[in-house]
């Protein structure tokens, strides 16, 4: 799950939906995109989408890597459901 580019967006917009799917067997990742969160991207806490756009793929795959994750269901809005399709595009 992947937040939008909003000030108020983080992780935790998505808790309800996530707690949600967990309650019916799903395992869940929540992201926050760099500079959103407590995440920071050369130390400044807001980052312009655009810094980091053409390597959002490899941002989430090196995510789903991590845990060992074949078969993904992503769910995003605005900046997080582009980040998703850029990353579908470059990974089918």
């Amino acid at each position: 799950m992947l937040h939008g580019h909003g000030p108020t967006c983080v992780w935790a917009i998505w808790i309800r939906l996530a707690l949600k799917l967990f309650a019916e067997g799903f395992s869940i990742v929540l992201m926050d995109l760099p500079g959103y969160g407590r995440s920071t991207c050369d130390k400044k806490d807001r980052v312009n989408p655009k810094y980091y756009m053409n390597d959002s793929p490899d941002m989430i795959i090196s995510v789903l890597d991590t845990f060992k994750i074949k078969r993904v269901h992503s769910v995003g809005f605005c900046g997080g459901a582009a980040n998703f399709i850029r990353t579908i595009a470059v990974y089918p």
